[in-house]
């Protein structure tokens, strides 16, 4: 197969309209994770999280 501008630009296209359509098809876990509760202040302060930065390893993504 051989590569050019034109077919590299529409499996591009291809590959965006895919994942779009998946991203919209998905249903959402917002609701199975985590739950919504109103705050009762303008500011919040969750200093209990400057704690865990030494404890918590992050992955290096990039």
């Amino acid at each position: 197969m051989i590569l050019n501008k034109d077919k590299i630009a529409a499996a591009y296209t291809a590959f965006r309209a895919d994942y779009e359509a998946g991203k919209l098809a998905a249903a959402p876990l917002a609701s199975k994770l985590a739950m919504t509760v109103r705050s009762a202040t303008a500011e919040e302060n969750y200093a209990w999280l400057g704690g865990l930065h030494n404890e918590v390893q992050h992955p290096q993504i990039w």
